[in-house]
């Protein structure tokens, strides 16, 4: 398969499963999920679908769990509302990255933080006037 048609059709199914996520998923156990890309395979019968969670590592084990009980809710809507004469099988993975991205830019900001040094409200001898 042409490497731009399968770009189209991953950005397609990308849009759409967010889509689906927000307006159509009912499932408690997912969270505040963003579908970070996809992958599809060279002949479109896989889908692989990076997916980032907000929380803690419960919630996050909790809203794959409900992405992949969602799978063929999900792939059905993917059949009624895309033009593909085939919706590949779902496959969800973590992505980690965000997750990171995060946890690097707050390093940053304390390292950032601690070579400005404390300013004059943040010394221990500092008394609030009355």
């Amino acid at each position: 398969m042409r490497t731009a048609r399968r770009q189209r059709i991953q950005e397609l199914l990308r849009e759409e499963i967010s889509r689906i996520l927000i307006t159509e998923a009912r499932d408690p156990r997912l969270g505040f999920i963003t579908v970070t890309g996809v992958e599809v395979s060279t002949d479109l019968q896989y889908a692989w679908i990076y997916v980032s969670v907000f929380g803690d590592s419960v919630q996050q084990s909790q809203s794959m769990e409900g992405l992949n009980s969602a799978k063929s809710f999900i792939r059905g809507l993917l059949g009624r509302n895309l033009e593909l004469r085939a919706i590949p099988e779902l496959r969800f993975k973590y992505d980690p990255t965000v997750a990171q991205a995060a946890r690097v830019d707050q390093i940053l900001n304390r390292i950032a933080q601690r070579e400005k040094g404390p300013g004059p409200l943040d010394s221990p001898t500092h008394e609030p006037s009355a």
